[in-house]
Parts: C-alpha cells; sequence; structure tokens
C-alpha cells in the first residue's frame, strides 16, 4: 500500500551541519540535518519508521518547498531513477518546468507533477499536509484515498468546500482547531505522536541551565525573554536556543544583540535535538500563540522540565506542563528558589509516543480504495 505526503516544509538531507559556534549559527546553507524541518516533516518521519506496512512517498519541489535552493542541486524527474530512500522514506526529487514567477504558478506546476506521479507510481492514499488552493486534485482523489493533516490553524481556515468534499478525513492534532474550519463533519482528533525512544534521556543534568526550541520570530518571543533572562535572572549563567530565525531581519537582530547570556545553537533534528535538549533540565515557552507546539512534547520527552505561558492550542498539555499566565509570572516562576522539577517523559509515552498511537493512525490512513 503506497502512501504519498504533500507538504511545503520538508528538506532534502542533501545539506549537513549546523555551523554551530557563531552567535547565529542561522545561515540559510549549512542548517538541515537531516531530511526534515518543522512539525509537518515529524510526522511524516515518524509515520515512515513506525507505520512500515505502508510504503511512504514524499514529492520535493524547488519551487514548492524549497524555493531559495538551486536547480542543480536536484535530479530531474524520471520516475523511479530519481527516488532516494531514508529512513522507510522515498524522497523523490523534481525540478519546476519553466518560469515559476508566482505561487499560484508553483501550485499549478506542482498539480502537474502530482498528476504524472500518481500514473508512474499508483498510490493508494494521498496525505496532504498543507493546504493547497487553486489546485484541483479532483481527479487523483477520485483514484484513491486523501487524509488532509491540518498541522496549523488560520492556514487551514478557509479551506474551499469542493476541497473539503474530495477529502475523506481531516486530522487535527487538537480539539482547539476545530474552530477554524468552517465544517467538522470529516474531522478526526488525535495527540501529534513523538518518536520518543528517540528522545529518552540520555544524558541527565543536575544543571538548571534553560533552552528554548523553534522558529525564531516575533510572535515567539525568545528575544524579549532572553533580555529579561538576562536582566533578572543573576543566578543562571546561560539560556541556549535551538532554532533558526524566519527571515534576514531577526538574523540581524540577534547578531547586533548584546545578549551574553543566550547561545544560538542553530537547528537541530532527530538524534542530535534529542541529544541537545536532554543536556538542559529546563524548556521555557513564552509565545504570544500557540496551535500545538511539538517542541513542548520533544522536551519533556528528553526528561526537560517545561514552563510555559499559557496559550489556548495548548489545552492537551495540562498534565506535563507548569503552566503560568504571563511573562512576569514565567520569570517569577523559575527563580532559583521557585524551581519544581516535573519530569514528564513516561507521561508522554503513555500518551503521545508512536507505540500509544499507532494503531489510531493506522485507521485514519484506512486501507486503499479505488472509488468514493
Amino acid at each position: 500500500m503506497k502512501v504519498l505526503h504533500i507538504t511545503s516544509s520538508f528538506m532534502p538531507p542533501k545539506i549537513d551541519g549546523d555551523l554551530e559556534g557563531s552567535k547565529t549559527s542561522n545561515d540559510d546553507e549549512g542548517i538541515y540535518s537531516g531530511a526534515r524541518v518543522g512539525g509537518f516533516a515529524s510526522v511524516i518521519d515518524g509515520m515512515a519508521q513506525n507505520l512500515t506496512q505502508y510504503e511512504h512517498h514524499v514529492l520535493l519541489s524547488q519551487g514548492m518547498t524549497i524555493p531559495h535552493m538551486e536547480q542543480s542541486q536536484y535530479g530531474e524527474w524520471k520516475g523511479r531513477k530519481n527516488v532516494e530512500v531514508r529512513d522507510g522514506l522515498h524522497i523523490h526529487y523534481f525540478p519546476n518546468s519553466g518560469d515559476i514567477s508566482s505561487l499560484t504558478d508553483v501550485h499549478y506546476t506542482f498539480q502537474g507533477l502530482l498528476e504524472q506521479a500518481y500514473e508512474d507510481f499508483q498510490f493508494d492514499v494521498i496525505i496532504t499536509h498543507v493546504v493547497i488552493p487553486n489546485m484541483d486534485l479532483s481527479q487523483v482523489s477520485k483514484k484513491c484515498r486523501w487524509v488532509n493533516f491540518t498541522h496549523g490553524s488560520k492556514n487551514n481556515a478557509d479551506l474551499p468546500q469542493d476541497y473539503m468534499d474530495l477529502i475523506d478525513t481531516n486530522l487535527l492534532f487538537s480539539d482547539y482547531q476545530r474552530q477554524f474550519l468552517k465544517d467538522n463533519s470529516k474531522t478526526v482528533v488525535l495527540p501529534f505522536p513523538v518518536c520518543t525512544d528517540r528522545f529518552y534521556p540520555r544524558f541527565p543534568t543536575t544543571d538548571s541551565h534553560f533552552v528554548w526550541c523553534g522558529r525564531i520570530a516575533p510572535e515567539k518571543k525568545i528575544i524579549d525573554f532572553a533580555v529579561r533572562f538576562e536582566d533578572e535572572m543573576p543566578d543562571y549563567s546561560k539560556l541556549f536556543v535551538i532554532g533558526g530565525p524566519d527571515n534576514p531581519n531577526w538574523k540581524f537582530d540577534i547578531e547586533h544583540s548584546d545578549l551574553e547570556k543566550i547561545h544560538f545553537l542553530g537547528r537541530k533534528f532527530d538524534d542530535r535535538l534529542a541529544e541537545e535538549l536532554s543536556k538542559h533540565g529546563f524548556f521555557v515557552l513564552m509565545s504570544d500563540y500557540e496551535t500545538y507546539c511539538v517542541a513542548l512534547l520533544e522536551a519533556a520527552s528528553a526528561g526537560c522540565t517545561v514552563y510555559a505561558i499559557r496559550r489556548d492550542g495548548l489545552e492537551w498539555a495540562e498534565d506535563l506542563v507548569h503552566f503560568v499566565p504571563d511573562m512576569d509570572s514565567l520569570i517569577e516562576a523559575i527563580q532559583p528558589e521557585n524551581l519544581v522539577i516535573k519530569d514528564s517523559h513516561e507521561l508522554v509515552e503513555s500518551q503521545f509516543s508512536w507505540n500509544a498511537l499507532k494503531s489510531q493512525y493506522e485507521s485514519v490512513i484506512g486501507q486503499p480504495s479505488n472509488t468514493h
């Protein structure tokens, strides 16, 4: 049974290294260790490694998926010849055809390649991990089952009705996401699964260093927190940041900051992320909003005690996290005299691991069907 994943947030394992040692470690080159970035690809990797009765495929396009990379880094689309298999995942590389001048053009180009891919491989299930407006999947969806994974919130709010009519199942990771969909008639809610065997706390430490992981963006408030950490936490010497900025402006801000306690480690994935998280005692989360937050789960699985500002999208994490109402409360809660250890690894294992959720995901993917 063949499953095709469609996503706009997947990186090929072509470039390695994190550029550690500098204050930024965030350049667009050399930061991708492994073939994934973000929650989209984390769940794809997990499915490929744990739902092994399926044959998992993902399509990579220069324009649709990684527009900043050079055309020369890709093979041509010639069917099975250009399939790279990594950890149970079949990665298809192909260039764009023609001159892509807009996002809409990219969607239409990707549609043609998708239809060609179906003719070549006859997929039984398509799983979309991103909303694809202006893209007609009606012909392909008649031939196979279609499951939509709603990773985000607002980006899925305007799913057109004809899109929803074609989907067999719309999977959400949190009840909070329901409010962003106009149609919940095909909704199934399942927790986001974590490869807990990878994130086992292998290097426990009694050091009270703090760590944060994610996209460095204004709404994440990491720089705001770092400034207060620098000024109001005299007993702590280091705050480690795993991740990279969304745009060059944020890179500039980080390079020119005068913060001495903050250490940028660059992006890390898979085993390297697990190793880094497990070196630190406490994980902090202070975003303006969160739809789900995979990093919180990964940190808890790695043995970190998690402190987080309460957000609506985190209602599922009540037993995993020390919640506080705002930034002032967070600063107070993590003062040395107030810290309380909370080991949540076993809870993550029992409720959020692939072992716990495997059968439910198999039900969502379902059996192959030739017609709706």
